[in-house]
């Protein structure tokens, strides 16, 4: 009776056995996939599309002593800007230095269309009022472009926070003209130049896959001054009269956008 007793007890724990491993199987939980870790490293091309403001100029009107008599007063007009849409495209190289650091350089060229204008109307000579004269001031930015290094920072699931700086470029119109007709006396200048200057900016980026990086930028970009001088028209003839200097001061743009780009 007792060897029964003893072979019930020993079947009933083999036979519970299976049925605890298989409860504590159901219990656990799958492991979670791992996220899976893209390389930044090689060439890339794509677009962009933002807004910019600028160009933030101030601007002013001098005219010299000269044979045409007293000069009128000189003219300042206060540092103005523009908003405007901005967009264009943007290639370079990504070096994953290591798990976490990125170092990188790019190249961009923008279209925009930034414009500030000014009028003093009328003009004075020593404080007493001359109409009808007037002096207008124009600026226009056509087109930025910048070469420009990156360093980032890699954090978890593929996002980089980066910073970026380098050289810059703009194309820039510029327009000035004086008009004074008590007597005939007139004057203007147009320049469109390509100016050199810096960028600086930083941004988040994500590398959606292993060839699609999508990012959020700001940019901002400095050029300095411009200024000509020219001899004003009398009823003499062309180039007779005082001496007019139109100059403007150095502009600063800034932008904001977004791009995507497709890594090679």
């Amino acid at each position: 009776m007792r060897k029964a007793a003893i072979g019930i007890v020993a079947a009933a724990a083999l036979m519970g056995t299976p049925v605890a491993h298989a409860a504590d199987i159901a219990l656990k939980a799958p492991p979670a996939p791992t996220p899976t870790v893209f390389s930044w490293t090689g060439f890339y091309f794509g677009g962009n599309v933002g807004g910019a403001t600028g160009p933030d100029v101030s601007e002013s009107w001098t005219e010299l002593p000269g044979p045409s008599g007293t000069p009128h007063d000189p003219v300042n007009f206060a540092h103005a800007s523009t908003t405007s849409f901005i967009g264009g495209i943007q290639a370079g190289y990504n070096w994953q230095a290591s798990a976490n650091w990125l170092l990188g350089v790019e190249g961009d060229f923008s279209w925009t269309s930034l414009a500030v204008s000014h009028t003093q109307n009328p003009l004075t000579i020593s404080g007493l009022v001359l109409p009808p004269s007037f002096v207008t001031m124009n600026e226009r930015v056509d087109w930025l472009s910048s070469i420009r290094g990156r360093v980032g920072i890699i954090g978890a699931g593929n996002w980089m926070l980066f910073g970026t700086g380098g050289v810059a470029f703009e194309r820039l119109k510029l327009f000035g003209n004086t008009v004074f007709p008590v007597p005939t006396f007139n004057g203007s200048v147009a320049l469109d130049t390509t100016k050199t200057g810096w960028a600086a900016g930083a941004g988040v980026e994500y590398l959606a896959n292993a060839h699609w990086m999508l990012r959020v930028e700001y940019l901002a970009y400095g050029f300095g001054s411009t200024s000509s001088t020219i001899i004003s028209n009398t009823p003499i003839g062309p180039g007779t009269g005082n001496p007019l200097s139109f100059s403007w001061g150095q502009n600063t743009v800034q932008s904001g956008r977004i791009a995507a780009s497709y890594k090679f």
